[in-house]
């Protein structure tokens, strides 16, 4: 039998307010795009070079309720107010966050910005952030996007809502889900949907089988809420293992034909939650 996971985490809680202009560039990475041998338009705008890579690349992220909604790019005049940070973070590869080496052979879903696209923007930044003319604005085409028909044959949700503490920066949450199922199944493909996507960081999926049941018996509400602090890991010894993960702009996994991975009745899903409440 094949099946689509869902993940749901539910939280609750509020974050603090947020805004752009961190000047501070300290731990500036080593190495840039060269620009100057990158061919351009003589004149630039916003809306007609730099606005389709915003809406095509970073306003998932940078919009209200989503992980980087500090700073939203709702409007052309967030966008020119973060310019400069923008072209910095972009020039160095710092975003859209992409951590696999270039020199890599090509993978799916590459989310990284071409050095066309960096030109454009540090370009544009270096003229002064004009924004032309809201008319010769034009989506970037979607031919080449693999788009995934979401299939839910099995959801995995919290019976309660989980709420990190307001003071923390940082909170790492193990959350156990056993698997309501009574014969094997290769789970085909997953996607995740977070409650509350602002302090959601990102999250690795572990199969555990029975051996992991009492550790899990033993941490799940320990402290009075769901689940468990797991920073570095679940915790629960053997028996278990990494199978999936997820991260804020990451789209629906579905293998390919014939590709799965098998899930028994007496295991359970672990997802170990990094909710993080703080800009850094």
């Amino acid at each position: 039998m094949r099946l689509f996971l869902l993940l749901l985490i539910l939280c609750a809680g509020a974050l603090p307010a947020m805004a752009h202009g961190d000047d501070d560039h300290d731990d500036e990475p080593a190495e840039a795009i060269a620009i100057s041998e990158i061919s351009l338009p003589d004149h630039l705008s916003y809306h007609e070079h730099v606005r389709p890579i915003v809406e095509a690349s970073c306003v998932g992220c940078h919009s209200e309720g989503q992980i980087a909604a500090y700073a939203p790019f709702s409007s052309a005049e967030d966008v020119v107010l973060a310019a400069p940070d923008i072209k910095f973070h972009v020039v160095y590869r710092l975003m859209p966050p992409w951590m696999p080496s270039r020199e890599n052979l090509p993978l799916k879903r590459d989310r990284s910005l071409s050095d066309q696209e960096i030109g454009l923007i540090a370009a544009w930044v270096d003229e002064g952030a004009p924004l032309g003319d809201p008319h010769d604005y034009q989506p970037e085409a979607t031919d080449s996007i693999d788009f995934v028909e979401i299939r839910a044959d099995l959801v995995l949700q919290l019976e309660e809502a989980y709420a990190p503490a307001e003071d923390a920066q940082d909170d790492y949450r193990c959350f156990a889900y056993p698997l309501p199922i009574s014969e094997p199944h290769f789970v085909t493909g997953y996607t995740f949907v977070p409650d509350v996507t602002e302090m959601a960081h990102h999250n690795l999926v572990y199969r555990f089988d029975a051996r992991a049941n009492r550790a899990i018996d033993r941490r799940d509400y320990a402290d009075g809420k769901p689940g468990w602090t797991c920073y570095g890991g679940p915790g629960l010894g053997r028996g278990g293992e990494g199978i999936a993960g997820w991260a804020p702009g990451a789209s629906p996994i579905l293998y390919p034909q014939g590709a799965g991975f098998l899930v028994k009745p007496d295991q359970s899903i672990v997802v170990q939650m990094h909710y993080n409440l703080s800009r850094a």
